[in-house]
């Protein structure tokens, strides 16, 4: 059978939308007499009145395959917060990369997009190097993830060793992997949400998504057409934008500069609550306990350059608002591919597709862009929110890039705020217990040598 996107409606609300509206409509204006046995036209006395909260009430589940991951990242997840999502880990995930896919990213793009011949198959060149790149170094990394994990973390299990090796191999060599490459994911989102990402989609396959999502939900409840209609559609592509310069650059570090910060608000104990444990594990109610709420009203802005394979981590934090992340025009070489001596091999594929990003359409550049990438965008963060996201990144169970940013920002938070109850709370647990917090999946480091200078150090992988 031929692979193909797939986008299944999975389930929804089990009360049919109309009734919920009517049920909705009555808690609101309705009078119990005049209205009891009656039906509403929901478009008329809702939607065109302006009270469209009440559709937010009806929620769908999608299950979405063989979707790129460049139309996770650069569409499904980049702007919009008010949805749910579990995507296939790009560090777990078994059997990624494949390249038995290769021919399905031709189908991909020739359905989307019209290329000439020869822009296809420069196209398709370029995924193949690309993919070979990460494919012939595999098991060299991973034996070199084997001896790192040992030096590093001398108390982990051989299991454990064995294990995350062919996980840490696949994060680090993935930079090399064109982002076009297809993952699965579910995605939950509510009726009004569904009808105002239909209008706004602003690349190809973000309109295909949504043409079948809405023509699954039309399928069902042929009444609420009016939410999806195409001539309200944006008109216009977005895609990100390249900073201009002559050449490229292979970069061996992410950055992170804090930008914004009220000093005087995070001395105050009486105005910044700093959360202790139970207000964070197992559940977190920073954002549902009252006495935290004023720190809703001070943010922390930061500027961060990393790879889009780290953006999409990133992107899991929706209390956090971002910027419209802009390409820099440089690539990423983690920790194993720099010492497997594979910058000629990344400065390659960079130049391959600044090439294709020049040359041909923007959005199907975007979606080709190689998980190494480098970005750059602004974040601004509650305080609330910015806990909610350092939480347990510090861990060494989290990705060395994702640990690597929390690092960065807690030594910049150090260092012009000074030993304040914010950088207290960077502490991982098992850095003020000396003992795991997550039981079997300790990582094996040092828990008995605690001291600040060798604990919060850049990680090797």
């Amino acid at each position: 059978m031929k692979k193909t996107i797939q986008i299944k409606l999975i389930s929804h609300t089990k009360l049919d939308p109309q009734k919920l509206l009517f049920n909705v409509y009555k808690e609101c204006y309705g009078n119990s007499k005049s209205e009891a046995g009656k039906e509403i036209d929901i478009e008329e006395k809702l939607f065109n009145t302006g009270h469209h909260t009440p559709f937010s009430h009806f929620n769908l589940n999608f299950q979405i395959k063989n979707v790129s991951i460049g139309d996770v990242i650069f569409g499904l997840h980049l702007v919009n917060p008010f949805y749910n999502s579990d995507q296939k880990s790009g560090s777990f995930g078994l059997r990624f990369y494949n390249e038995e896919d290769i021919d399905f990213i031709e189908d991909y793009i020739k359905g989307f997009w019209a290329l000439k011949k020869s822009e296809i198959k420069a196209v398709i060149d370029y995924v193949k190097k690309s993919h070979e790149t990460y494919q012939l170094n595999l098991p060299k990394a991973q034996n070199m993830a084997q001896e790192l994990l040992k030096k590093e973390r001398p108390y982990a299990s051989d299991q454990f060793i064995e294990d995350r090796s062919e996980k840490i191999a696949q994060e680090q060599l993935r930079i090399f992997i064109p982002s076009i490459f297809p993952t699965n994911l579910v995605y939950s989102i509510n009726l009004l949400s569904l009808a105002a990402l239909y209008e706004s989609s602003w690349n190809p396959v973000m309109r295909f998504l949504l043409d079948s999502m809405a023509a699954q939900v039309i399928n069902k409840y042929p009444d609420l057409s009016f939410l999806f209609k195409a001539k309200k559609r944006k008109k216009n592509f977005w895609y990100p934008k390249m900073k201009e310069k002559k050449e490229g650059a292979v970069d061996f570090e992410l950055k992170l500069k804090l930008m914004n910060y009220d000093l005087k608000f995070l001395k105050n104990a009486a105005s910044f609550i700093v959360p202790r444990e139970n207000a964070m594990y197992e559940i977190d109610k920073l954002h549902y306990l009252p006495i935290f709420m004023n720190n809703n009203l001070k943010d922390l802005v930061v500027k961060v350059n990393l790879p889009i394979a780290t953006m999409s981590q990133d992107q899991r934090y929706r209390t956090i608002r971002r910027s419209r992340p802009v390409f820099t025009g440089d690539i990423y070489l983690s920790v194993i591919a720099k010492a497997l001596g594979l910058a000629k091999d990344a400065r390659k594929i960079l130049v391959q597709w600044r090439s294709i990003y020049k040359n041909m359409d923007k959005t199907l550049a975007t979606v080709l862009a190689p998980l190494g990438a480098m970005v750059e965008y602004t974040k601004k963060s509650s305080l609330n929110s910015i806990c909610h996201e350092q939480a347990g990144r510090l861990c060494w169970h989290n990705t060395r890039d994702i640990y690597e940013l929390s690092r960065q920002l807690r030594s910049e938070i150090k260092e012009r705020l000074g030993d304040t109850e914010l950088v207290k709370f960077f502490e991982p647990p098992c850095y003020r217990k000396g003992k795991c917090w997550r039981g079997p999946l300790y990582c094996g480091r040092d828990l008995i040598n605690r001291q600040e200078e060798n604990y919060f150090v850049k990680r090797l992988v």
